[in-house]
């Protein structure tokens, strides 16, 4: 465990980075043509910070419109990467400032810097899931869903993947037993297909479609 007065030193030498990263201008046409260049660059920056426990400095641009002109807003983040996602064009980090896990697109990212910093929150990088439908989280539940044929023929049509998690039963009906990370992917479709679904043991996502029908009766019961 490192010291107090170690620590110290660390802080003023990432502080002594960031200040020293200044503002960069960005030259769009010149960036759109190196842009696969650049990701390839930076996720190879955040890879060998993920392996290697370290933190790293990135530097983001986002757009903000108005009634008058366009403008790029520049922050600059301090994250421990730990996971990468969607293809490698997202990336899972710790947020130093927040204390928060976040994921951020590469695409957006001007520059990134790694830092001579090892990870300190190494038990805050929580697993990062994605469901069948395609819906993100850090915790899951439990859904089980009886569905007949035009209901299982849907499934496997939007989601293929869904497959390993169906098993057929004695009266023709195919059971999905799997995790989500939220109910608005699965309620989505449940609520699309109602007459052919049957909810089973999933109480969050019985509570969940029992809020949206009286939702759309409050809105659209009315004479």
């Amino acid at each position: 465990m490192l010291g107090q007065e170690v620590w110290r030193v660390k802080a003023r030498q990432l502080v002594a980075k960031v200040t020293n990263l200044g503002r960069i201008v960005v030259d769009t046409v010149e960036h759109l043509a190196d842009g696969q260049r650049f990701v390839l660059r930076e996720m190879h920056f955040f890879r060998q910070a993920a392996e290697e426990g370290r933190s790293m400095v990135q530097t983001i641009h986002r757009a903000r419109f108005d009634h008058h002109e366009s403008q790029f807003l520049e922050s600059i983040k301090v994250v421990e990467p730990y996971l990468f996602l969607n293809a490698n064009n997202e990336v899972r980090c710790f947020e130093l400032s927040s204390k928060m896990n976040k994921t951020f697109k590469i695409s957006r990212m001007e520059s990134v810097e790694p830092l001579d910093l090892l990870w300190a929150n190494k038990e805050s990088h929580t697993p990062f899931f994605t469901d069948l439908f395609h819906f993100s989280g850090e915790q899951r539940m439990k859904v089980t869903l009886l569905m007949g044929k035009l209901a299982t023929s849907l499934l496997l049509e939007e989601f293929p993947s869904s497959e390993i998690h169906l098993k057929e039963m004695p009266d023709g009906r195919h059971r999905l037993e799997t995790e989500v990370c939220s109910c608005k992917g699965v309620g989505r479709f449940v609520m699309g297909l109602a007459d052919d679904i049957e909810v089973v043991d999933s109480p969050e996502l019985t509570a969940y479609l029992k809020e949206c029908a009286q939702r759309a009766l409050d809105k659209f019961g009315k004479d």
